[in-house]
This record gives structure tokens, C-alpha cells and sequence, in this order.
């Protein structure tokens, strides 16, 4: 008798912790569907925030980022989605915040690299660009708007046979000296720009844009054609900043889709303030969707 109480006790004491269990938990396939429902919504403000991004409503995407990057800080696409609508609003001082901490995520993403190497040439901070892009290049030497936005940053500083030949590695002869008169035009060297103009179209006369540009400057009667508003039309085939481009658009972000996860950290980063859009940073092409 003492033996089946002793056994009835056992058996009791071993079902109340499963008791227990079952009833803070629910059922696995209940307990599943919060999260799932966290994930799809999270994703669902993610696509918003690229689609206004692509349609340069940068405020909105700003806003709708920020909100993600608050609910998960640990998620480096967020920060470094938030840092690109930043640099295109002109908040250089916000933008900087959220790629440090998505680099802090995400050492090694060659694109990020690129993105905040070519905030660096917006800001007119070549050395550090030169830094950003040089370690992004290493990473994806593939990375053809990782070199074109190197290939800027050295030729801005100067060293103009360096910078030809990084943009040799992935142009023509005739587009790396149209890509390298682009830089002599923005350095206010009107000789130089009019010879390489005049080199590359000599090598290719079907270069649209070098023919342009060397019309504009190659006129005398004209001087001021040598500012860079007047060679807009002819600017080099650049692609541009990611994830989100360079000084001229095209579509560039190659960052890795990040998962949508709820995380522990607490930090966050301010808003940024409203300014003038500048030049497209990542493409949408390649911004990354959620299956």
C-alpha cells in the first residue's frame, strides 16, 4: 500500500512541471505563429522602405527604416539602408552613426564598404574614401562600382595615372579617359579634361559623351564651359552608390538580404533631419527583396 502511494506521489510530482510547461507555451505550432506574424510584418515594412527609397520619397524611407532599425538593431541592413536615405537627405552627421554600427554588424560586406566610401567622395573626404573602397575591392574585386568609385577618389587626389588604371581594369581605353577627363572637370583642369576627351574620342568616335564634353570645352568662345554644370550631360558611366550609388546612377547594391529577427540590443540611433536629396546612393536593381 505504502508502495502504490509512494508510486501515485512519484507519478503526480512527474505531470505537474509537464502540466506546467504545456500551459505557458500553448502548443508548438501555436507558439510558432507569433513569430512568423513578427517576421512577415517586418518584411512587409522592409519592402515599403525600399520602395520608397526607389521612388525617392527619402523622408518616408527614412522614417520607415528608422522604425525597423529600432525594433532590431541587430539586423545591419536596416542601419545600412538607413545610413544611404541619410547621405541622399544631406545628414552626413546621422548617416555616419548608422554605418559605423552596420559595420560594426558586418565587417566584411564589400557593398557597405562601397557605400560609405562613396558618402566619403560626397563629402569630399578622399582619403578615407580612398580606405573604404581600397578594403571593398579587396573583398569583391569583381565589384565594378567599388573600383570606378576607387578609380575616382584617387584621381580627385591627384594621382591621375593611378586612377587610369584602376578604371582600365574594368572600361574601355576610350571610357576610362572619359571617366578620367570627368575628374579633371571636377578638379577645374580644363586642358587636361579636353585632351583625354580628345584621346578617347580618337580611340572610339561613336563616345557620345566625350564628343559632347569636348565640344562644350574645346570652344573658345565659351570659357566657362569648363565648370562642371557644363559637362553634366557628359559625366562617365559611374555606377552608383547602393544598396543603396556614385556620381552617376546605376544600379550597385549588392548587400546581403538580412534576416528578419527580433533582437536583444537596445541601442538605437537619432532620426535625420529633412535636406536637399543628393545623387542615388544603392540601385534598387539589386536592393535585396524577402522571398
Amino acid at each position: 500500500m505504502r508502495f502504490v502511494q509512494k508510486a501515485g506521489i512519484s507519478l503526480l510530482l512527474a505531470w505537474v512541471p509537464l502540466t506546467g510547461v504545456g500551459c505557458a507555451s500553448l502548443s508548438p505550432k501555436l507558439s510558432v505563429i507569433p513569430m512568423v506574424a513578427r517576421q512577415r510584418s517586418a518584411a512587409d515594412q522592409y519592402r515599403a522602405a525600399l520602395q520608397a527609397e526607389q521612388q525617392q520619397d527619402f523622408v518616408r524611407a527614412r522614417d520607415q527604416y528608422a522604425a525597423l532599425q529600432q525594433q532590431s538593431p541587430q539586423v545591419a541592413a536596416y542601419a545600412h539602408r538607413m545610413a544611404v536615405v541619410c547621405t541622399q537627405l544631406g545628414d552626413h552627421a546621422t548617416a555616419s552613426k548608422y554605418f559605423d554600427h552596420a559595420r560594426q554588424l558586418e565587417p566584411s560586406n564589400a557593398a557597405l564598404l562601397t557605400d560609405m566610401g562613396y558618402s566619403a567622395i560626397v563629402q569630399k573626404d578622399y582619403p578615407r574614401a580612398e580606405g573604404l573602397l581600397d578594403a571593398a575591392v579587396k573583398l569583391r574585386p569583381d565589384n565594378t562600382r567599388a573600383v570606378n568609385n576607387l578609380a575616382l577618389a584617387i584621381g580627385y587626389q591627384g594621382r591621375f595615372d593611378e586612377s587610369l588604371a584602376a578604371f582600365r581594369k574594368i572600361n574601355s581605353e576610350s571610357q576610362s579617359l572619359t571617366n578620367l577627363a570627368y575628374i579633371h572637370t571636377q578638379r577645374h583642369e580644363r586642358e587636361q579634361a579636353i585632351d583625354c576627351y580628345r584621346r578617347a574620342v580618337a580611340l572610339d568616335p561613336t563616345n557620345k559623351g566625350a564628343a559632347t564634353a569636348l565640344a562644350q570645352l574645346d570652344t573658345p568662345a565659351q570659357p566657362e564651359a569648363a565648370t562642371p554644370a557644363t559637362v553634366a550631360a557628359s559625366e562617365p558611366s559611374l555606377p552608383d552608390l547602393s544598396t543603396a550609388a556614385d556620381p552617376v546612377p546605376r544600379h550597385a547594391s549588392e548587400f546581403e538580404t538580412p534576416l528578419v529577427q527580433q533582437a536583444s540590443a537596445s541601442q538605437s540611433f537619432p532620426k535625420a533631419t529633412a535636406a536637399r536629396p543628393r545623387d542615388r546612393l544603392s540601385d534598387e536593381d539589386e536592393l535585396p527583396f524577402f522571398e
